[in-house]
């Protein structure tokens, strides 16, 4: 997929051939992390310590892998910037999962709500990242151009 954008803020996506090869790459990087992280936690003894795979950030290192080879290093960067709010969210998620199994709610329940506070908390930090960025870039802009107020 390329990515352009606009002027506007709007990014478009166009479909290219390479398409189906990323997919590929990624399901092979991200799904081959998977399984040996599985495979770990499988042949240790203390469920506690295997957890500490289940959150191996394999689809974001794939994720950032193939980016980079085909968009570049910024392109990258902006997915690990992407993947940081993911996983600040994960360690959300967890939390709220662990506090609602702890108070007696059902695992099943835990894993909804988790992934709700998960998904919340992402894109407020996507949002804040954004701002930040954009007010870098003004600032970036009005010093370059000596328009900056006093």
């Amino acid at each position: 997929m390329a990515r352009a954008n606009d002027g506007a803020g709007k990014i478009h996506i166009r479909r290219g051939a390479g398409d189906w090869k990323d997919i590929g790459l990624r399901f092979a990087f991200g799904g081959g992390a998977v399984v040996v992280c599985y495979l770990l936690s499988a042949t240790i003894f203390s469920p506690t310590f295997a957890g500490i795979f289940a959150a191996f950030p394999a689809v974001m290192s794939a994720a950032v892998i193939i980016t980079g080879i085909r968009n570049g290093d910024k392109d990258a960067a902006q997915v690990a910037q992407g993947a940081v709010a993911g996983m600040v969210g994960g360690a959300a998620c967890v939390s709220a999962a662990l506090a609602w199994i702890r108070h007696g709610g059902s695992w099943a329940a835990a894993l909804g709500f988790g992934l709700m506070v998960w998904f919340a908390c992402s894109l407020v930090l996507i949002r804040l990242f954004r701002g930040r960025l954009e007010r870098k870039d003004r600032e970036r802009y009005s010093s370059s151009t000596g328009t900056g107020t006093w």
